[in-house]
Formats: C-alpha cells, sequence, structure tokens
C-alpha cells in the first residue's frame, strides 16, 4: 500500500506543472477577459472563422460568452480524464504480474493498449467539442482554429499524461514504459 501511495504521490508531481496550466487557463476561461486581452485577440484572429461571425451579424463580443464557455468546459473534461487515467495507471500499474524475466514486453502491451484508450476517448470529447452542435461557439470556429484546439489539447493532455504515468509507474515495471529506466536516482 505504501508503494501505491508513493506512485499516486509521484504520479501528482508529474502532474501539477501541466495541470496548472490548464486550471490557470479554465479559471480565465470561466472569469472571461476583456476584449483586448492576448487570449481574446488570438481566438478573435486564429480560432473564430470572421466571415461566419459578420453573415450571422454577431461580433467577438457577442459571442465571446458562448466561446469561452466551450473552452472552459472542454478543458475541464480533458484535464478529469487526463487526471482519472493517469492515476488509474499508477495504481493498476502495482498489480501486474510481471515479477519474472521476460514479462516486461506483457507490461508494455498493457501500458500500450491502455495509452491508446486513453488517446481515443481523449479524441472522442475533442471531436465532440468541435465537431457536434452541442456548443453554439463551435459553429463559430474556423477550420484552422478546430485543428489548433486538436493539435493544442493532444500535446498538452498527453505530455501530462505520460509525465504523470512516468513517474508514477510502479518502479519494479520501469523498464517497460519507454524512457521511465533512465530517471536517475530515487525516482
Amino acid at each position: 500500500m505504501v508503494n501505491i501511495l508513493r506512485s499516486l504521490l509521484l504520479s501528482l508531481i508529474g502532474l501539477s506543472p501541466f495541470a496548472s496550466i490548464s486550471v490557470i487557463f479554465i479559471v480565465t476561461m470561466i472569469v472571461g477577459v476583456g476584449p483586448d486581452h492576448v487570449i481574446a485577440g488570438y481566438f478573435g484572429e486564429q480560432i473564430i472563422n470572421s466571415q461566419d461571425l459578420a453573415e450571422t451579424g454577431d461580433d467577438f463580443e457577442g459571442v465571446a460568452g458562448y466561446l469561452f464557455k466551450f473552452f472552459y468546459e472542454l478543458n475541464i473534461a480533458l484535464l478529469s480524464l487526463t487526471v482519472v487515467m493517469t492515476l488509474g495507471w499508477s495504481i493498476g500499474s502495482h498489480y501486474l504480474n510481471i515479477d519474472a524475466p521476460g514479462k516486461a514486453k506483457i507490461y508494455a502491451l498493457h501500458w500500450i493498449i491502455f495509452t491508446g484508450i486513453f488517446i481515443i476517448i481523449m479524441v472522442g470529447i475533442i471531436f465532440w467539442f468541435t465537431q457536434t452542435s452541442a456548443y453554439r461557439a463551435e459553429q463559430y470556429l474556423s477550420t484552422g482554429g478546430k485543428f489548433q484546439i486538436m493539435i493544442g489539447s493532444l500535446v498538452l493532455y498527453t505530455t501530462m499524461y505520460y509525465v504523470g504515468v512516468l513517474l508514477g509507474t510502479a518502479r519494479f515495471a520501469r523498464s517497460s514504459v519507454l524512457l521511465a529506466n533512465k530517471l536517475p536516482g530515487g525516482f
């Protein structure tokens, strides 16, 4: 039990720098930003399709509330998924029976499948937010904006997951996680 708690602590340490970025962004979106804020300028220039906005007769200030709600709910969903999957793997890695030579391949196979499931769910969440009409803000997103949301979310949350898993994986099974056996000292 002590090893599981240690793994959970190390996973949380690995998650925290990236999660803090996400939490700051979520809080910023909940509070809202003024029209001359850097984020509002970026959304207006890169994420929103200005032609669709002009055709509907709306302006950026009118749809900003929908856009901010879209972004903070998307990031809450992705952050929750990432934390649950990372901590789940950190706990689950202790229960894989790989105490004999050659069993690390079995561990690596489980880890790859678990990571694949995580990425599929994450892509599904991003797709649901950006491609369905569940959010009013979706209709104003440009194709390039949707692509930027997809790539940015995948990079941030996959990196967060990997660092959390890298630090939180059971010490005896680290040789099966890519680059985990390169960690220095007592990690």
